[in-house]
């Protein structure tokens, strides 16, 4: 943990407290048989300061991104860490000689990719939607129109994108579904607005499990 807290005050500027971190995944890393490595992640929600780049020989800037779109040139062990981080999984390997111990088939009580931290949330709401769409067919049948998509949203999008970009800890559903949704907008042929669609779709679908996780944890 020490390490973690003088690495961000050299890498960002942020001043953080042992409290601030909460801890977050673990990859055991082997890239070659002479380098093998222990990544440690750490989540953190409060912090002092702005984060400013302060290795510019490294990293060309600093931008929020949600943490389950990074960057597609994330580097491996990183991505991998998120993408375990998100459905709860403490643990995982990466390029690694020896294999941790497989799990079994998923249940419907166990976590899987897309499960947002709670077990069977992701397959309960893509349920809850097919039911929707099967009452919204049956009221107001097979619905056609003009998508109204094209480059005038461009302006909407770009404000939302801001709000995204600039929120920080701030950041809300809301901002994320609006960023998504009026990407979407500016499409300008059926192939790009088909693939923002499920983007914006899968978005939609974690907010919709968040909920569920948030009602699950004021029960128990």
């Amino acid at each position: 943990m020490a390490a973690a807290l003088r690495e961000t005050i050299e890498e960002l500027g942020l001043d953080l407290q042992p409290a601030d971190l909460e801890f977050g995944h673990i990859v055991h890393s082997q890239e070659t048989p002479q380098r093998e490595w222990i990544h440690v992640f750490f989540l953190c929600r409060r912090w002092s300061g702005n984060p400013v780049n302060r290795e510019p020989h490294k990293h060309s800037e600093i931008r929020w991104w949600p943490a389950h779109q990074p960057p597609q040139d994330t580097v491996d062990y990183c991505a991998q860490a998120l993408r375990h981080l998100l459905v709860g999984e403490a643990f995982s390997q990466h390029h690694t000689a020896t294999t941790y111990p497989a799990r079994s088939t998923p249940t419907s009580q166990e976590a899987v990719l897309g499960d947002a931290g709670l077990p069977g949330s992701l397959h309960r709401v893509l349920s809850d939607i097919a039911d929707e769409r099967l009452r919204q067919q049956t009221v107001y049948g097979v619905q056609q129109m003009p998508s109204g998509n094209g480059p005038r949203h461009r302006e909407a999008a770009t404000t939302a994108q801001t709000r995204v970009d600039t929120a920080g800890a701030q950041l809300t559903w809301v901002d994320l579904a609006l960023e998504e949704v009026r990407e979407a907008c500016t499409a300008e042929n059926d192939e790009d607005l088909y693939s923002e669609l499920i983007q914006a779709s899968a978005v939609l679908v974690q907010w919709a499990q968040s909920l569920k996780a948030s009602a699950e944890s004021t029960n128990s």
